[in-house]
């Protein structure tokens, strides 16, 4: 029998070694994105911070995630929550499994207003991606980023939350930006770091600064 969560786990052990360098432009201004996947990161990404009723072993995020890959925590754990479905943790796994070929060809990122969106969930981030999946356009999928303030790499921002869009709208307090350029990073803090552009945009040019 398969297990969700451990599959998925090995899908974003993958992702721990890609970068995405993303440029976008908004009123004149350029910003640029480092993105990142530290283990860490799989906690919060899969929904797991709420199922507030599961003992896990650690309050450490990257041990929990480590223990996941031993199968020391399963699919069948986590899902004895009373909080499992209400969360939609079995469709946050199923689709993080997806979250590269995501990355790869989403082009709407949106530049949250803290103050505003407040108003409308809890959630802090500083950029929503929205990803239409072309099999079935009737799913959307959101990835939401925020700054890594502790990275000694500048620009640094890694996922906070991702899910399946159901009835609200998360763009409510947000300004759409346009993409100007993504460069995706292989191998990333070895000596075999490779950087791939896989999107530029046709308006985009060096130094040029009127989006």
């Amino acid at each position: 029998m398969t297990d969700l969560l451990y599959e998925t786990a090995l899908e974003f052990e993958k992702l721990t070694h890609i970068g995405y360098r993303i440029l976008l432009g908004r009123k004149n201004k350029t910003f640029e994105l480092q993105l990142r996947f530290p283990k860490k990161s799989f906690f919060h990404l899969t929904g797991l911070q709420h199922l507030s009723d599961i003992n896990f072993s650690s309050k450490n995020k990257e041990r929990i995630y480590r223990e996941i890959l031993r199968q020391k925590i399963t699919f069948t754990d986590i899902a004895k929550s009373v909080f499992f479905e209400e969360f939609f943790i079995n469709e946050r796994l199923f689709y993080l499994k997806q979250l590269e070929n995501m990355l790869d060809a989403c082009k709407l990122i949106f530049l949250i207003n803290h103050q505003e969106y407040i108003q409308h969930t809890k959630i802090y981030a500083d950029y929503l991606c929205e990803y239409v999946m072309t099999d079935s356009p009737e799913n959307i999928l959101y990835f939401f980023l925020v700054e890594d303030i502790k990275s000694q790499l500048d620009n640094a921002y890694v996922g906070c939350s991702f899910f399946q869009k159901h009835d609200k709208d998360y763009r409510q307090g947000t300004s759409q930006t346009k993409l100007l350029l993504t460069e995706k990073i292989i191998n990333v803090n070895t000596s075999e770091e490779i950087t791939t552009e896989i999107y530029r945009n046709p308006v985009y040019k060096e130094n040029f600064t009127s989006w």
